[in-house]
């Protein structure tokens, strides 16, 4: 052989050695997308909360993802991965929970009340509103205006509605704060 037919060989083997790996990174990122399928897939068969999901995807996604010798998604190794990092987060947020994990709180449909029951309960409210009123004073004429400012706070407060009963006129120069000059 030749110095020149070795030259030339040497860079075929080099040529193929750079397409080989170019070739097996391809590969690694087809299994690396393949995965994510393959976790969802898994997912499927099996309840698990959705963050639970998106943890252990995350983190098996983030590490090293099991191939075979041609840098082949391994997806029988990928399951049993992804089972294994399931049951590892399961039993990690029972152990930070105590095990109490609450699940199937009932249906979530709400039945709405009878035309009876509504009259029933805004009748029992204006009871209790007059009664309030009563308590804090506003017995009487003034027990609307007690129960509208129970109602409505104090937005609806009229401070000068007394003050006209007894024919007077409330004085702001009287009722406001006095201004400070600094």
């Amino acid at each position: 052989m030749t110095p020149e037919e070795a030259k030339e060989l040497q860079a075929l083997k080099e040529s193929v050695a750079a397409e080989r790996a170019e070739r097996l990174k391809l590969n690694e990122r087809l299994a690396l997308q393949d995965a994510g399928g393959a976790i969802a897939d898994y997912y499927r068969t099996v309840t698990v909360a959705e963050g639970i999901r998106q943890r252990v995807t995350q983190r098996i996604l983030s590490g090293s993802i099991p191939m075979t010798e041609s840098r082949q998604l391994d997806t029988e190794k990928l399951k049993k991965l992804v089972e294994s990092e399931t049951n590892d987060e399961l039993a990690y947020i029972s152990r930070i929970s105590g095990g109490r994990i609450v699940t199937g709180m009932g249906s979530t449909s709400v039945t709405p009340p009878s035309e009876e029951k509504v009259k029933e309960a805004a009748e029992a409210r204006k009871q209790r509103l007059k009664e309030s009123a009563s308590l804090y004073g506003f017995g009487g004429k003034q027990h609307k205006v007690g129960r509208t400012i129970l109602n409505e706070g104090r937005r609806a407060f009229d401070p000068t509605y007394n003050a006209r009963e007894n024919g007077g006129m409330i004085d702001s120069a009287r009722t406001s704060l006095p201004s400070v000059e600094v």
